[in-house]
């Protein structure tokens, strides 16, 4: 019969001791594998996290993708209604310019992308705006799109001749009609040739003036190096300007023609004299008259013309303020008359 060794028993003990530490010890190290902030699963979280961001991005660049290859979409043009909301991020039930609501226009004209895709339409959805007096009312709301419109030959012109050109005067910097030279704005002139020929009269709207009837201003002599100022409330950014002159001269000889032929837009950078060239500034490019026009073609009689004749001159001006003149370097003939002016803009 063999006798069981009491020392074997005491070493088996310990071997099982130590199989348990070691076993608690692997557990300790394969849980923090797992669950620490270097474990599996948060890497398994990162990982997620990290496709996810990645997803969004990519989605995000498809859908710049689309809208990009929607602009080009419909024969090439920007005259499509719904890539025109779109661009602006707008989802409505409209599918017209007349049916959107008025907080809908709000965001499509504040939104400089919308308003660029607008300004590059010109067959569809130029017309849709024009019939559109809360459209054209936002227009002049909104400084930025404001300023495009005037800037851009085709969209003022329309806009001119629009129903609802009222809705835009609402809010546009422009010249108010006055009624003498200090009743809203100030006008101020380089000199005047009699008081039948009032600076202010140049700011009347194109109305007959009741006293004497000219409803123009006239400086003395010939006209060259005069001006005729006007002084906005507020500080504005011009962009364009409509000159109006008339001649009730001879008619077929030139050198009775009472309009400026070369001119330019200035504004005033300082508070010091009026007088003074160097407290102005160009804001336009210097225009010079060579012939009137007429229906778009040139004429230099008279008599193939209106008597009346409207220049438009359209630029775009880094300089603003609250003074502009119209300054005159060159008249066409012995004097000169200012009928209307007119200056369109938007605040600073």
């Amino acid at each position: 019969m063999k006798v069981r060794n009491e020392n074997e028993e005491g070493i088996t003990l310990i071997a099982l001791v130590i199989t348990i530490i070691v076993l608690l010890i692997l557990a300790g190290v394969s849980l923090r594998l797992v669950t620490g902030n270097e474990g599996i699963l948060k890497k398994a979280e990162n990982a997620k996290q990290k496709s996810d961001e990645a997803q969004a991005l990519e989605n995000a660049t498809l859908d710049e993708y689309g809208k990009t290859i929607k602009k080009y979409m419909n024969d090439g043009s920007y005259d499509n209604f719904e890539n025109w909301t779109s661009s602006a991020g707008l989802e409505t039930n409209a599918n017209s310019v007349t049916e959107l609501t008025n907080e809908e226009l709000t965001k499509l004209m504040s939104n400089k992308e919308s308003v660029d895709y607008m300004i590059n339409s010109t067959n569809k959805l130029m017309p849709e705006i024009m019939k559109s007096e809360e459209a054209i009312r936002e227009i002049g709301k909104n400084p930025y799109v404001a300023s495009q419109v005037i800037k851009n030959e085709i969209w003022f012109n329309n806009l001119q001749n629009s129903e609802y050109a009222n809705a835009f005067d609402e809010n546009a910097i422009k010249v108010p009609i006055l009624t003498n030279d200090t009743s809203n704005g100030i006008v101020t002139v380089s000199s005047l040739y009699s008081s039948a020929y009032q600076p202010y009269y140049a700011f009347t709207g194109g109305q007959p003036n009741t006293n004497s009837g000219a409803n123009i201003w006239c400086p003395t002599g010939s006209g060259n190096g005069s001006w005729i100022a006007y002084e906005f409330n507020i500080e504005s950014n011009i962009s364009l300007y409509k000159l109006t002159f008339n001649t009730y001269a001879e008619i077929n000889t030139p050198s009775r023609w009472f309009f400026p032929k070369k001119y330019v837009l200035q504004c005033k950078m300082n508070d010091g004299d009026d007088n003074d060239p160097s407290n102005w500034t160009d804001c336009s490019p210097t225009f010079e008259i060579s012939d009137v026009t007429k229906e778009g073609k040139l004429v230099t009689n008279f008599s193939e013309a209106n008597i009346w004749h409207t220049v438009t001159n359209y630029f775009k001006s880094d300089v603003g303020g609250k003074k502009f003149r119209l300054y005159i370097y060159e008249s066409s003939g012995i004097y000169l008359n200012i009928n209307q002016l007119q200056m369109y803009g938007q605040p600073i």
